[in-house]
């Protein structure tokens, strides 16, 4: 996944501005930002508007005891499309990785990240681990009770076959019509394609609870 950053994606203020850079993405260094905002020059003479905004900056993003700071990122994408969830994934990895690299040099530096996307990712992640096992148990104990009140042993089958199928054709259809587009030529709103974002994640979830 290839998205264009530039310094104006950017909120930081550790960040050098675009028009020092060509627009890459570079950080300064530690000398340069103190200058800029505690030299008397900077404060009062050359920089002073500037060094009023990077001291503003700086105490918004920065921990009192400077330990910890705050980098915010503004991607131009949807934050809960498909392309946003394989950014955090990578982002994610890349900061692991970069922690790593830094336990030997700079012991105790972690980097992590936090999004809305991120946390769609999460909760989709923890649900569809555990739904298999839920759903294996409810069914298992809900398939087991209806055949001991009916006393019959292939009630449950029965269920299974005038229930759970004509679900899967549901979501079939569904697919078929919104995300395939197969009713686009009756040229209806409601039957037009909606592109890739596929079904909800929750359909599937709150469908297996009835």
């Amino acid at each position: 996944t290839e998205v264009p950053l530039t310094p104006l994606s950017f909120l930081s203020p550790t960040i050098k501005p675009d028009a020092d850079n060509g627009g890459r993405v570079e950080c300064m260094k530690y000398w340069e930002i103190d200058f800029v905002r505690t030299n008397f020059l900077s404060q009062h003479l050359l920089l002073s508007h500037t060094s009023k905004h990077l001291q503003q900056f700086w105490s918004t993003f920065v921990s009192k005891d400077r330990v910890a700071i705050l980098t915010t990122v503004f991607p131009l994408m949807d934050p809960f499309s498909p392309k946003a969830f394989e950014l955090a994934a990578i982002v994610r990895n890349s900061l692991k990785q970069h922690t790593q690299a830094l336990t030997t040099t700079h012991p105790g530096t972690t980097f992590n990240m936090f999004s809305a996307g991120s946390i769609m990712v999460d909760m989709v992640d923890v649900t569809s681990t555990g739904l298999p096992i839920a759903f294996a148990v409810c069914a298992g104990v809900c398939l087991t009770l209806i055949a001991i009140w009916f006393g019959a042993a292939l009630i449950p089958l029965k269920l299974l076959v005038t229930v759970v199928v004509p679900l899967t054709w549901t979501f079939g259809a569904g697919l078929y019509v919104y995300e395939d587009g197969y009713l686009e030529f009756l040229h209806f709103q409601g039957l037009s394609r909606t592109g890739d974002g596929g079904m909800d994640w929750t359909v599937p979830i709150v469908t297996l609870t009835f």
